[in-house]
């Protein structure tokens, strides 16, 4: 599903790596938290699956297809596979619940009878149903990262990429949250969090990838954070 082959990454105009000869593989339907210290490369390895920057060497493949053959025009249909739920939520204040989540379905074109279907089964699915006429400024921090889920999924992308999900949450609310990314997990996405949760790691025991200095230094299976 996911394939890092010998990637390097040096930012222009800095002497130190950001990643160094990183090969790693995730298969599709894992669950893999991805730890280290800050710097350690874990947002680098973000940027890249996003495209968002270029690796300096090394072969990123998603699916099969090497990230480095998709051209400028076709990014949009690649980043549709892709969702992305970041620390700050990063929701539009200005709509509704329902119209954060419906917004993602809006960019790609979806006709009007789709989203009006589709949306209040997500947000059934991520326990908000009946907060769907409610602003963000309402709800709280829990909720809101729920419909940042929620906004991510409704267009069933094959990844989940989860940036610091629980970073501004309490504990019992982190808990709710990961129980949630377990349920989409069990559906067949694959997710990727990054995450400083040590506690929610050791919990979870899932495949943990730790990584210090831009390098890989442990990889394991019900792992615990290192």
């Amino acid at each position: 599903m996911i394939d890092f082959v010998n990637v390097t990454k040096i930012y222009d105009g800095d002497s130190e790596f950001a990643l160094k000869d990183l090969t790693l593989s995730i298969d599709e339907g894992e669950f893999v938290f991805l730890v280290g210290k800050s710097g350690a490369g874990k947002s680098t390895i973000i940027k890249l699956l996003l495209k968002e920057i270029l690796p300096t060497s090394g072969k990123i493949l998603v699916s099969g297809t090497d990230l480095s053959q998709i051209k400028e025009r076709d990014l949009p249909y690649y980043r549709r596979k892709v969702g992305v739920v970041f620390q700050d939520y990063r929701l539009l204040e200005t709509k509704t619940v329902f119209e954060n989540v419906a917004f993602s379905m809006e960019a790609i074109q979806t006709p009007r009878r789709t989203i009006n279907r589709v949306v209040p089964k997500v947000l059934n699915m991520v326990g908000l149903r009946t907060q769907a006429r409610k602003y963000p400024s309402a709800l709280a921090g829990g909720e809101q990262q729920r419909v940042a889920i929620a906004r991510s999924i409704v267009n069933n992308p094959k990844i989940l990429i989860c940036d610091e999900p629980t970073g501004n949450l309490d504990p019992v609310t982190s808990a709710g949250i990961m129980n949630l990314l377990m349920d989409i997990n069990s559906l067949g996405t694959t997710i990727m969090v990054a995450t400083h949760d040590m506690t929610m790691v050791d919990r979870m025991k899932k495949r943990v990838i730790s990584l210090k200095d831009g390098e890989l230094v442990s990889d394991r299976v019900g792992g615990y954070y290192k």
